[in-house]
């Protein structure tokens, strides 16, 4: 018996332990899935006043995502989720010459001036030692470096001039994109604009702004995914407060939202351009999924939704809600907010 009792001890205290253990794993499962939603909302939250923008803007009723966000498969999930759809543009095909190769020859003529001008720039460091015998701006040693990073004399040598194709053209907008974000192409406000020399590195800016153009016509790259909404046909319940759902984007971009974004955005706006920050709106809510809006309290606005989609709208777009006074009276609720913006 002494030896039953004991093992019965002993698989009872097992089995506690087990327990705790397994309740201390649910525990930090939870937590971790809390964490990952938090970290989620976060990334939803900072995709969200761009989306919108570009929903009220009513702009193809699309948004380009960063390569980042691109690759982010939780955050597309959660998109998906929310009714939103990933679209990829179709293979962006060769122009024909004379779309691009006017342009790709002026653009390697210059890269070979650049080239021969990017060398001397390294005498314009002597002058930074002769303190009183300056007779042009010269560059910090770190400008300096920064240009033979970039410019190193080889590149216009990839080249055959007789015959640039498409690919040699987006190579260079990217080699010039690259010598424009140099800071010697940031405009000159020191204490040398007074000096009458011209460094090689101002004809290398002069240089770069006569080229004008460099882009890729705005085509974006292949393989960049854009983010559509549409009206879904079925959206779980959990996001009925949130406003970035694609349902609720498809009515903002649609004419439906027009009064909406005229009587009150427009009019938030308005108030802000006058030197005002903040404006008191009057709300009620009718508890069936939508209520009214009203900067006068006189002519109410709908909006199609609930009162916290609503005031999500607002939190999204980056505005603070304060002075919140709203009441509880049968099937509805009213009252006021102050929307303020710094």
């Amino acid at each position: 018996m002494g030896y039953s009792a004991k093992s019965a001890k002993q698989l009872l205290e097992q089995k506690v332990q087990e327990d705790r253990y397994r309740a201390q794993m649910e525990k930090e499962k939870l937590a971790q899935e809390k964490k990952e939603k938090e970290k989620l909302d976060r990334k939803i939250n900072q995709l969200a006043i761009s989306i919108i923008e570009t929903a009220l803007s009513q702009k193809a009723y699309k948004h380009a995502l960063e390569r980042k966000v691109t690759a982010d498969l939780a955050l597309r999930a959660e998109l998906s989720r929310r009714g939103f759809e990933f679209i990829r543009p179709a293979a962006m095909d060769d122009p024909l010459e004379e779309d691009y190769l006017p342009q790709a020859q002026k653009m390697l003529e210059a890269m070979i001036e650049i080239e021969k001008l990017a060398p001397e720039t390294a005498n314009q460091l002597e002058e930074l030692a002769r303190l009183d015998s300056r007779d042009f701006r010269v560059l910090t040693l770190r400008q300096w470096r920064e240009i033979m990073a970039v410019i190193d004399g080889k590149f216009s040598k990839k080249f055959n001039k007789e015959r640039l194709s498409f690919e040699d053209y987006k190579a260079l907008c990217k080699k010039f994109k690259e010598i424009n974000n140099l800071s010697i192409m940031e405009s000159a406000e020191d204490e040398y604009d007074d000096l009458d020399g011209v460094s090689p590195s101002e004809i290398i800016r002069e240089i770069v702004y006569e080229l004008g153009v460099y882009e890729l016509d705005g085509k974006k790259d292949i393989g960049v995914l854009f983010l559509r909404w549409k009206n879904p046909k079925k959206i779980d319940a959990i996001y009925g407060d949130d406003i970035l759902v694609a349902e609720k984007l498809n009515w903002i971009s649609s004419d439906e939202s027009k009064e909406f974004i005229e009587c009150v955005l427009d009019r938030i706006q308005d108030y802000a351009s006058e030197g005002k920050n903040s404006i008191k709106l009057y709300l009620v809510d009718y508890g069936d999924g939508y209520c009214e809006v009203s900067h006068n309290n006189k002519s109410f606005i709908s909006f199609p939704f609930n009162l916290n989609s609503l005031l999500d709208l607002f939190k999204k777009l980056g505005y603070q809600i304060k002075d919140k006074n709203l009441k509880e009276g049968g099937d509805e609720i009213r009252g006021s907010i102050s929307i303020v913006w710094s």
